[in-house]
């Protein structure tokens, strides 16, 4: 456990640099101010919620759970898998102030909000960034192509990490 703890600290204090050093006024990313007025936007979009209510998580995602457990391996990989696909839109901490999401018609989703609701399990974190938000006429891509389902509960370690140490 204070293996896991050091390597969370190292994560969030790597984080923190390079927001830092990338203009960022804090952690929270460089335009969290200008979103500052507008409720968190959780990763429930209306038609995505809607479909959900209606259909549930569809197959092949519906059920899964991520195996993967919470090593240091596996959260330092789902970091940097995080970092390298998902901080642009999302923003270091998650929570949706990404400066590439600055121009997207329906700003990024505010994963740390999203994961904090019990409502919703791996296997809905899992189908959002297998298929992406294209159905739902948002600009999340689909990773299904690009990253291993292994690669995705990696990042879904490191955030849930993130979330439950905060």
């Amino acid at each position: 456990k204070a293996a896991f703890a050091g390597a969370l600290t190292a994560v969030l204090l790597v984080a923190g640099a390079v927001a830092l050093l990338t203009g960022a006024r804090s952690i929270e990313g460089p335009v969290a101010a200008s979103r500052a007025a507008a409720p968190p936007m959780t990763a429930k979009s209306a038609s995505r919620q809607q479909f959900l209510l209606s259909e549930g998580v569809p197959a092949p995602y519906g059920g899964r759970r991520n195996g993967l457990r919470r090593s240091v391996g596996n959260l330092i990989e789902g970091a940097r898998l995080y970092d390298l696909n998902c901080a642009a839109c999302h923003g270091t901490m998650g929570i949706g102030d990404g400066v590439a999401g600055e121009d997207l018609a329906t700003a990024p989703a505010d994963l740390a909000a999203s994961l904090a609701d019990q409502r919703h399990g791996d296997d809905y974190f899992l189908w959002t960034m297998a298929e992406g938000g294209q159905r739902f006429g948002t600009d999340m891509p689909a990773y299904k192509n690009d990253l291993s389902e292994q690669d995705m509960w990696r990042i879904m370690v490191f955030l849930r990490a993130v979330i439950d140490e905060s």
